[in-house]
């Protein structure tokens, strides 16, 4: 039974007396004894019935005159009128706020159907009244009536993003992928040995397709080779492409000029205290800087292109202030390494790509 909180105590004074009234009248006529024992369930059911009917009124929004009004009439009819007769005048009281308790309804619970009102005739009244009346609801999908409708098990429910809602134990429409398609003929059986199938399948029928690849490889390697060598420059450009001298010929002390590409190529046989001079000089000194040891591969044999790096003149070799290459065009002098010192050089004399074949010989290029 529904009972008023203390804060709707406040609120609604005048319901209070009503209430406790009502239940006092109700426990006695129990108690008592008073109505025939045919009619009790009645009584009981009705009771009950006004109990939500009085409490779907009291919480929702009518207002209060109302209410007051309603609680009033349901304790005269409680105490007046025979329980199978009342159902007339609860009618009356239900189409009176009939909105408002819709309302309050929607708002706990979402409606589901609509009620739809019907014309019944009552056993004791002559006349027609209106009932209003709610069609049945459809079953709700819970965790009992949903294993109700499985084959076997219990239901599995997976959550996740690209996991579904639910998982079926029962997979009677899925289609198995068939590859006969790509099968040979002899073997669209995939239950027979590959044995029974005679030569169709047999290994050797590999052998041919992956001898053919192999001839052709090596066919298209040679034609390959013969056009790029066809394309390509001849034998007497590619040998000047490098140059190969021998050191026995370059005493120590001196410098030999060589050609490689139309170009000087100054090859000089340092002594051990010219290597020990440019090993020690300041590289922050320098204007391009760079050590010995990075222009040359072994400290006794320098290799550098004979032409200035300022206006492509032709310097000197042991001349100049620094024991080097002097040029006498602009005056620029470069040290024993090939290194700029003064004049108006901006960079060293470059150092080519070469190769010690062996200790006597060296390839250029």
């Amino acid at each position: 039974m529904y009972l008023p909180r203390k804060d709707e105590q406040r609120q609604f004074p005048k319901l209070i007396g009503h209430t406790k009234t009502w239940n006092t009248f109700n426990t006695s006529n129990l108690r008592d004894g008073k109505r025939k024992a045919e009619t009790v369930s009645d009584d009981l059911f009705l009771r009950q019935f006004i109990y939500g009917t009085w409490h779907s009124l009291f919480v929702s929004e009518l207002i209060i005159k109302r209410r007051h009004n309603m609680i009033i009439l349901s304790g005269l009819v409680t105490r007046t009128i025979h329980p199978r007769r009342m159902y007339f005048l609860i009618d009356m009281a239900m189409q009176l706020c009939n909105r408002r308790v819709t309302q309050v309804t929607t708002n706990l619970v979402r409606q589901i159907a609509k009620p739809i009102p019907m014309k019944v005739e009552d056993d004791h009244h002559d006349d027609e009244h209106t009932h209003i009346s709610v069609p049945k609801t459809t079953t709700p999908k819970t965790y009992f009536s949903m294993n109700k409708h499985l084959l076997r098990g219990n239901a599995s429910i997976t959550t996740g993003l690209s996991t579904p809602l639910s998982i079926r134990h029962a997979h009677t429409d899925i289609q198995v992928p068939n590859f006969d398609y790509y099968r040979r003929k002899a073997r669209l059986d995939a239950s027979k040995s590959y044995r029974d199938a005679g030569d169709a399948t047999s290994p050797y029928s590999y052998l041919t397709p992956i001898g053919m690849a192999i001839t052709s490889a090596y066919m298209t390697k040679y034609i390959i080779r013969d056009i790029v060598a066809y394309v390509g420059p001849a034998r007497d450009v590619m040998s000047l492409a490098k140059v190969e001298i021998s050191l026995d010929a370059v005493p120590e002390g001196k410098n030999a000029v060589f050609e490689w590409r139309n170009k000087p190529i100054f090859v000089r046989h340092r002594t051990p205290e010219e290597i020990a001079r440019e090993e020690g000089v300041n590289v922050s000194q320098l204007r391009d800087p760079q050590n010995d040891a990075d222009r040359v591969k072994k400290s006794e044999w320098l290799i550098v292109i004979g032409i200035c790096t300022h206006l492509g003149c032709i310097p000197i070799a042991n001349a100049g202030d620094f024991g080097g290459y002097y040029c006498p065009c602009h005056g620029s002098h470069y040290d024993a390494s090939g290194r700029v010192r003064k004049g108006p050089a901006p960079l060293n004399l470059e150092v080519p790509q070469y190769v010690f074949k062996d200790d006597s010989t060296v390839v250029i290029g």
